[in-house]
C-alpha cells in the first residue's frame, strides 16, 4: 500500500467546499426567487380584487363611481385580507397599489427582505339599462 503524498493531504477538501457554497447559492436562489415571485403574484392578485370591490360601489342615483365609498371598499378589502396599500380613484377609474414584503430564508443578502409591488386599475362599467 502506497502512502500519499503529505502536499497532496487535503485537496479535495477546498474543492468540496466551493462546491457545497455553490449548491447553497443555487438552492437559495431558487427557494428565496420562488418566494419573491410567489409574494409579487400575491400583491398583484390583491390589488386586483380590491380595485374590482372598489370599482363595485356607485352611487345609485346617478349610476356612476362614487370616490368616497370606492376608496373605502378597496380599503376595507386590503385590511380584511391583511395588506396595506393606496387607493386613488378619478372620476370612473380606482388605481390600487400593493406593497407585500418576503423574507430572504437562504440566500445571504443585506437586505434580508424584498418589497413586492403591484399596481392594478379597474374602470367601473355603466349598467345601461334594459
Amino acid at each position: 500500500m502506497t502512502r500519499p503524498n503529505r502536499a497532496e493531504r487535503g485537496q479535495i477538501t477546498g474543492f468540496v467546499a466551493i462546491t457545497i457554497v455553490g449548491l447553497l447559492m443555487a438552492a437559495g436562489l431558487a427557494f428565496d426567487g420562488g418566494r419573491i415571485l410567489a409574494g409579487r403574484r400575491d400583491a398583484n392578485d390583491i390589488a386586483r380584487a380590491a380595485a374590482r370591490a372598489g370599482a363595485q360601489t356607485r352611487n345609485p342615483r346617478t349610476n356612476t363611481l362614487e370616490p368616497t365609498a370606492a376608496a373605502a371598499q378597496a380599503n376595507t378589502y386590503l385590511t380584511q385580507h391583511g395588506y396595506t396599500g393606496t387607493v386613488a380613484v378619478q372620476r370612473d377609474t380606482i388605481t390600487v397599489t400593493v406593497r407585500r414584503r418576503v423574507d430572504m430564508a437562504i440566500l445571504p443578502i443585506a437586505a434580508r427582505t424584498v418589497t413586492g409591488r403591484a399596481t392594478a386599475t379597474a374602470v367601473e362599467q355603466s349598467q345601461a339599462g334594459p
